[in-house]
């Protein structure tokens, strides 16, 4: 009986003693988070809005363009080389951030939004703080 209740007090010092589990160990917040957000399917000459939002802990150039027939690339550099079309171009933050824009596509198509938080002073082929993508279909 006694070697019984040792072992049981034996495992239960043990489970208190363990740490926690990485899943509940505390994580840092992401300085900068892009989201964008737009109809998976719109018409051709229908008004629809883009919308991005996010937070930057530093002032970045946050940049929006369409991308057709293709992913998005992983600099804003090299989306506006493949023949991006830029919808937004605004500087945002410190903190968080909304931004709107209206859109009409006047020819059916398939493509992506590209999101990308740019450090201007390090140029737009630097590794973008944050990016984001939508993929949308005019038709």
């Amino acid at each position: 009986m006694q070697q019984r209740l040792a072992v049981l007090l034996a495992l239960a010092l043990t489970s208190v003693a363990m740490p926690l589990p990485a899943a509940a160990a505390k994580t840092k917040p992401k300085p900068y988070k892009l989201h964008l957000f737009a109809p998976s399917k719109e018409n051709t000459g229908h008004v629809f809005t883009v919308k991005a939002w996010g937070k930057a802990k530093k002032k970045r150039e946050l940049i929006v363009l369409y991308h057709a027939f293709g992913k998005c690339a992983k600099t804003a550099g090299a989306a506006e080389r493949k023949n991006g079309q830029v919808f937004i171009d605004r500087n945002v933050g410190p903190g968080k951030f909304t931004v709107n824009h209206k859109v009409v596509f006047i020819s059916p198509g398939n493509g992506s939004l590209c999101g990308y938080l740019v450090n201007r002073a390090k140029g737009l082929d630097s590794k973008p703080s944050a990016r984001a993508s939508r993929h949308i279909t005019i038709f």
